[in-house]
C-alpha cells in the first residue's frame, strides 16, 4: 500500500504528534508498505517567514530531506520538503493521513486520485485553548468528508461536539522495547521526581513547578528534574534540566524516578505520562482529557483537577510517604502497559485504512 503522511512543520523540534507519524512510518515500511513523509514550513507562521524558511532549507539540502536528528527515520521512508500543501506537490497514493487540522483543511480539496483521506486527530489541547474563530475553523475540518481517526476518547468527544463523524478510534502506542522497567520499583536509586517543561500555558508547567516548590521545601533531599525543547527555561535552580535528551537518556531518567508529574490543562494523549508509567514511575497528573485513554485515578495513577497545584502537591506528598501505595499504582500500570505497544497501533491503523 502507498501511504502519505502530511506534517504541519519541518520536524526540527521534538513534538509528540510528529513522533507518532514517524513511528507509524518506520513500522509500516518494515511491513512492506511504501511511505512518504511530507514536511513544510510551520503552517501557523506568517507566509513571508514560511517562504524564507523553505528557501533556506532548500538551499542547504543535500539529497533527501532530513527533518532532524532527534528521531531516527528509516532510510526506506521517503522524505519530502515542499513549500506548502497543494495537490501539485503531492504524488498519488492509496492513502493520505493528515496529522493536523491545517493539513486536513488543505488536503480536503485534493483530487481523489491522491488517495483516500484520513485525519489522525490529535489536536485536543489546541482546540480547548483556541480562540472562537480558530475553534470554528477546526470544527469545520472535523465536519469534512475525510475519515476521522481520534487518538483518544477526549478527541472523539471533541469531534462529536463539533458535529463531525468518527470513523474509528486510533490509539497511540509507545516503543516497549525502549520504554521499559530497567530499575526495580523499590530500588534506592529510584529516588527522583520528574516533569516535562513546555512554555505553552495550557501545558501547565507553572502548576507543576508551584506544586514542586512545596515538595522541595518539605523534602529538599529529593532530586527533581525536567526535560524539554526550550534552551534556557525559567526554572528554580534546584531543578536539573535536560535539553532535548535522546531517548536512551530519557528512559534512564524515567527509571531513576519514583514519581513523574504532568500538569497539562488539556492533552489529546500525553506521551510522557505513558512513557514514565512503562518505566516504573508512579504518575501524578491532572485529568487533562487524553489521559483517560491509559490512566485510572487511584488504580494505576493519581489524577487531579486541572489548574490545582495544591492538589498536585498533596498527591505527590502522599506517594512519597506511602511507598506501598506507590508500588501498587506502578504494579497496576505495568500490567496494562502491553495494551499500548506500537505494533498493536500499527495493526489497528492498517485495519482502519483498509475499511474503505
Amino acid at each position: 500500500m502507498k501511504i502519505h503522511f502530511l506534517l504541519p512543520n519541518s520536524g526540527e523540534i521534538p513534538i509528540g504528534g510528529i513522533m507518532v507519524a514517524y513511528e507509524y512510518a518506520n513500522r509500516l515500511v518494515k511491513r512492506g508498505h511504501e511511505v512518504t513523509l511530507y514536511h513544510t514550513p510551520d503552517m501557523s507562521a506568517p507566509f513571508h517567514w514560511r517562504f524564507a524558511h523553505f528557501l533556506t532549507r532548500l538551499i542547504h539540502l543535500k539529497g533527501t530531506y532530513q527533518p532532524s536528528g532527534w528521531f531516527q527515520i528509516s532510510p526506506e521512508v521517503k522524505l519530502k520538503w515542499i513549500p506548502f500543501y497543494h495537490f501539485l506537490f503531492i504524488s498519488s497514493a492509496d492513502v493520505i493521513i493528515s496529522t493536523y487540522w491545517q493539513t486536513t483543511e488543505k488536503a480536503s480539496v485534493f483530487p481523489q486520485s491522491k488517495g483516500n483521506l484520513y485525519y489522525l486527530v490529535q489536536d485536543y489541547e489546541l482546540y480547548r485553548s483556541a480562540s472562537p474563530l480558530l475553534k470554528e475553523q477546526m470544527q469545520q475540518t472535523f465536519r469534512g468528508k475525510q475519515h476521522n481517526l481520534p487518538i483518544s476518547p477526549a478527541c472523539e468527544t471533541m469531534i462529536l461536539e463539533s458535529g463531525g463523524r468518527v470513523f474509528a478510534m486510533q490509539p497511540n502506542g509507545i516503543d516497549l522495547t525502549l520504554f521499559r522497567l530497567r530499575n526495580p520499583v523499590n530500588a534506592l536509586s529510584r529516588n527522583a521526581i520528574g516533569f516535562p517543561f513546555r512554555p505553552e500555558l495550557f501545558k501547565g508547567t507553572r502548576d507543576a513547578i508551584a506544586a514542586l516548590i512545596e515538595i522541595h521545601r518539605e523534602f529538599p533531599h529529593i532530586p527533581i528534574w525536567a526535560f524539554g525543547s526550550t534552551k534556557s527555561p525559567d526554572l528554580p535552580n534546584w531543578v536539573h534540566y535536560h535539553f532535548r535528551p535522546d531517548f536512551e537518556t530519557l528512559v534512564t531518567l524515567y527509571n531513576q524516578s519514583m514519581i513523574f508529574v504532568t500538569a497539562s490543562h488539556f492533552e489529546g494523549w500525553g506521551l510522557p505520562g505513558l512513557e514514565s508509567m512503562a518505566c516504573g514511575a508512579a504518575l501524578v497528573s491532572t485529568n487533562h482529557g487524553g489521559i483517560a485513554a491509559y490512566a485510572e485515578d487511584g488504580v494505576n495513577a493519581l489524577l487531579s483537577p486541572i489548574q490545582n497545584p495544591h492538589q498536585l502537591t498533596l498527591q505527590i506528598r502522599k506517594l512519597i510517604l506511602d511507598s506501598s501505595f506507590r508500588f501498587s499504582l506502578v504494579e497496576n500500570a505495568l500490567k496494562c502497559i502491553s495494551n499500548f505497544d506500537w505494533e498493536r497501533s500499527v495493526e489497528k491503523l492498517l485495519e482502519n485504512i483498509s475499511k474503505v
